[in-house]
């Protein structure tokens, strides 16, 4: 609370509580009476979570979460103040994973940041093409939807800094948000994926 987020897309935590089945998030532009909400299962959420599509840049928002325990929900609790990014990764920009070191470094050559790109973005939900530049060996991809559950997973056991690939969904997705996932040493990257 009290910061700046570097992306739409950064993770915010909340504590959980112990047996909630849900929790709902409330996001308010402070100030005004721009009010969105987003459910899920699971006590993290980032601001691109909530579609809203007219989201301002540097800009203060009031959020707020409530867990389902028992049956019943509770009240929201304290207001933590997030400030958005003064710039976005707007939806099918690249995406970069950036080294935890900005001069980090192997045999003294500087390496490069992982890119990734989806497309097309918004999607039918029946295939997806992903582009990797600068790709670690033993990458893994993951598309998941927004309550985190798992819809594929694909080890990338390659060589190629840059490599692309075709994903064919075995189920044609439902129509919502999904995100897509490059983990990489430690490091992750995240794009969202609009299903219409």
């Amino acid at each position: 609370c009290g910061t700046v987020i570097s992306s739409l897309n950064e993770l915010i935590y909340f504590t959980g509580i112990n047996k909630a089945t849900n929790y709902e998030y409330r996001l308010t532009e402070q100030g005004t009476a721009n009010i969105y909400y987003w459910n899920n299962t699971i006590y993290r959420v980032s601001l691109s979570w909530f579609g809203i599509s007219n989201i301002k840049l540097n800009t203060v928002y009031e959020l707020q979460a409530r867990a389902y325990v028992n049956g019943a929900w509770s009240n929201f609790g304290n207001i933590c103040e997030i400030t958005s990014p003064s710039s976005a990764m707007v939806l099918n920009e690249t995406a970069r994973l950036m080294p935890d070191n900005d001069n980090e470094t192997k045999d003294g050559l500087i390496i490069p940041s992982t890119t990734l790109s989806i497309y097309p973005n918004p999607n039918s939900g029946e295939q997806l093409n992903v582009n990797l530049e600068n790709l670690i060996p033993n990458s893994t991809l993951t598309i998941s939807d927004i309550y985190g559950k798992i819809i594929l997973t694909k080890p990338l056991n390659t060589d190629q800094s840059e490599y692309k690939i075709n994903v064919k969904f075995e189920n044609k997705l439902t129509s919502g948000f999904y995100l897509v996932t490059i983990i990489s040493e430690g490091n992750r990257i995240v794009e969202k994926l609009i299903v219409r």
